[in-house]
């Protein structure tokens, strides 16, 4: 078990069955489900631009389409939860 704080987490993304935690260390994986990671990080102010991913708000460079980059990462922006995304991303930056 490793574990990962969140002030390094950047996103999360899933690849089939395998997790892979993007932190400012590098990539780790594992094994699991992306809604388990959801629930955990949601609580924690973590944003959910599509299906498969989880990002950290303090780590999103831009918003630019449908896809927001973080970390250097472009992460792609579901079209069902785009509205969602964005209005939650704004109520986080004007914390």
């Amino acid at each position: 078990t490793e574990y990962i704080h969140t002030d390094d987490l950047m996103s999360v993304e899933v690849f089939g069955h395998k997790l892979v935690y993007h932190t400012k260390g590098g990539d780790r994986e594992g094994y699991g489900t992306i809604a388990a990671q959801e629930e955990t990080l949601r609580k924690l102010g973590f944003l959910q631009p599509s299906r498969s991913a989880i990002v950290n708000p303090r780590f999103i460079e831009a918003v630019k389409g449908d896809t927001v980059r973080v970390g250097g990462a472009e992460i792609p922006i579901s079209r069902l939860r785009k509205k969602e995304f964005l209005s939650e991303l704004n109520r986080w930056i004007c914390k």
